[in-house]
C-alpha cells in the first residue's frame, strides 16, 4: 500500500474511477443490494465474539467497500460528492438546532 498522503477529493475521484471499471457488469441495484449486506454484516461483528482488534478490522473493511460502492454509483449517476454530504450536513445541523430548542 502506498503511504503518500492523498486528499480526500483525489482518492475519491480515483475510487470512481477504479469502482467503474471494477463494477461495470454489476447494476445499480445490485450494488445497493450489496450495500445493504454489508451494513447486516457490520451489525453482525458488533454480536460477534470476535476480539475487539478483529471487529474493529472487519468494520473497518467494511465501510471501505461500503464507501467504495457508493463511489461506483456517484460516478454512474453524476452525483457530486462534495455538495451532497455539504448539503446533508447542513440539515443535519439544522435538525440538531431544533431538537436542542
Amino acid at each position: 500500500m502506498n503511504d503518500r498522503v492523498i486528499h480526500y477529493e483525489e482518492l475519491w475521484e480515483k475510487a470512481e474511477n477504479i469502482a467503474v471499471q471494477t463494477n461495470k457488469l454489476i447494476s445499480t441495484n445490485d450494488i445497493l443490494t450489496n450495500i445493504a449486506d454489508i451494513a447486516n454484516n457490520i451489525k453482525k461483528y458488533d454480536q460477534s465474539e470476535f476480539a475487539d482488534e478483529i471487529k474493529a478490522a472487519l468494520k473497518k473493511r467494511a465501510i471501505g467497500e461500503l464507501l467504495f460502492l457508493i463511489a461506483t454509483i456517484s460516478d454512474r449517476e453524476k452525483i457530486d460528492v462534495y455538495a451532497a454530504l455539504k448539503d446533508e450536513l447542513y440539515l443535519q445541523e439544522i435538525d440538531l438546532k431544533i431538537e436542542g430548542s
